[in-house]
């Protein structure tokens, strides 16, 4: 049980110590952006060939920016931490309005993917602790997909755009001990 807690303790001190050193992580910031973009583009298409144009244009800018799916120390809020029947973790976090990142919410559509926290993991121990709207700080992987560059869950392609979630595997999550405002894009408040 020391071992567990004195890797708790680690991971946290360097997650604060990232959080420390800058608000959010370049990658993450591109990440948003070109979605936030492609999000503008979608809802001013003309037509549909138009708007499903958008889905493609946004996967090829996301694989050109963010060359791994291996992130580290992102920024994001709880937007839900829950359980299913068989007690692993679900994890679904928001990075800015309109995006989020989750694991799957049942065992049968994770098969292949193992984004659901194993209750018997370090990670499960820290999910417990979390809070809805709390800032978090994470690290994990996306899953590769040829459609959206890292496979998207939404069941159709409005969703896709306006409202995307993306499938992520967690491997450390950690509560920011200072609130971070959330991150609103390159836009200034008069529009320039």
């Amino acid at each position: 049980m020391t071992v567990r807690w004195t890797w708790i303790i680690l991971l946290l001190a360097g997650l604060c110590e990232a959080a420390a050193a800058g608000d959010m992580p370049q990658d993450q910031k591109q990440f948003i952006e070109i979605v936030e973009r492609f999000h503008d583009a979608y809802t001013q298409g003309d037509n549909d060939i138009a708007k499903d144009a958008t889905r493609l244009q946004r996967a090829k800018a996301i694989c050109a920016a963010i060359r791994t799916p291996v992130v580290q120390n992102w920024t994001g809020s709880v937007f839900k931490v829950s359980s299913n029947r068989e007690g692993k973790g679900i994890l679904e976090l928001t990075l800015s309005t309109h995006i989020r990142v989750a694991t799957r919410n049942d065992s049968i559509a994770d098969i292949g993917d193992n984004t659901l926290i194993d209750p018997k993991s370090p990670l499960f121990d820290q999910t417990v602790l979390l809070k809805k709207s709390q800032q978090v700080l994470f690290s994990g992987s996306f899953t590769p997909d040829p459609t959206d560059c890292f496979r998207e869950t939404s069941m159709t392609l409005s969703e896709s755009m306006n409202e995307p979630e993306f499938l992520f595997r967690f491997s450390d999550i950690a509560p920011v001990p200072y609130q971070i405002a959330p991150y609103q894009g390159t836009r200034s408040p008069r529009g320039d």
